[in-house]
């Protein structure tokens, strides 16, 4: 196997057009974190951005984007909001971790949400992540989550009750509002006070990341702003990045 090291935007048509395939032939992949579209937008705002490219003798097969920090230590691309982190590869790819980080050069490699089949042998921990499966319509979900003594009839009932005491609410999904935006970053900045952690939104870098990818119309990966209002004012806000099939989280807790 022949892996080469590039920057992101070395990447040509053929690459980006090979990377996409490999999401598509590949549920697990379709996460918009894992999208080329991803790894370029934190290239233009992180210069130490790479990728390794795999290839065999029969072409292209597969992609690991990832950041060097502090000249050595190697973190996913993105690190920091990425909520999925990995190897992009065509299906039945042999590969091994130990010779894929020493082509790229990386005595060490962190990670924090790496896809559990991937680097098996370098985990400390492994847990679930919370996933909605809403194939069959939001009311299915609704009452299979009720079924399960879930939270649902609870926040049910608060909303409701909002709806008396403040106005009538209105969700908007892909709220281009500036004032939603705005609203989220200043509750998020505000946990992050009181909860003794560092401002994601006052890092430029990742500012520049999210204003970037909320702008793109690519299917792949776009950044998505969710917002209720009640009263005619935001009350709560949700920031993800979506695929085709898959809405993430971002990574800002």
């Amino acid at each position: 196997m022949k892996i080469t090291v590039v920057r992101p935007d070395e990447l040509g048509p053929a690459e980006l057009t090979a990377w996409r395939q490999f999401q598509k032939d590949r549920p697990e992949l379709q996460n918009p974190f894992l999208a080329p579209e991803f790894t370029l937008a934190v290239a233009r705002q992180r210069p130490a951005a790479r990728v390794a490219v795999l290839e065999e003798s029969d072409g292209l097969a597969g992609f690991f984007p990832f950041e060097v920090r502090n000249r050595v230590v190697g973190v996913p691309i993105g690190f920091g909001i990425s909520d999925c982190q990995g190897l992009i590869h065509r299906d039945g790819l042999a590969w091994d971790a130990k010779e894929l980080l020493r082509a790229a050069k990386l005595p060490v490699w962190e990670f924090d949400h790496l896809m559990a089949d991937q680097f098996t042998e370098h985990h400390t921990s492994r847990a679930p992540s919370p996933l909605m499966t809403i194939g069959d319509g939001y009311p299915a979900y609704v009452e299979d989550r009720n079924k399960a003594g879930d939270v649902v009839k609870q926040t049910l009932r608060k909303q409701r009750k909002m709806a008396r005491e403040i106005g009538d609410e209105q969700f908007v999904w892909d709220d281009r509002s500036p004032a939603a935006l705005t609203a989220l970053r200043e509750w998020k900045s505000a946990q992050y006070l009181r909860t003794q952690q560092y401002d994601r939104f006052s890092t430029p870098w990742i500012s520049g990341v999210l204003e970037e990818l909320q702008a793109s119309a690519a299917e792949g990966c776009r950044a998505v702003v969710s917002t209720v209002y009640a009263g005619g004012r935001p009350v709560a806000a949700h920031l993800g990045l979506r695929s085709q099939s898959v809405l993430a989280q971002c990574h800002l807790a």
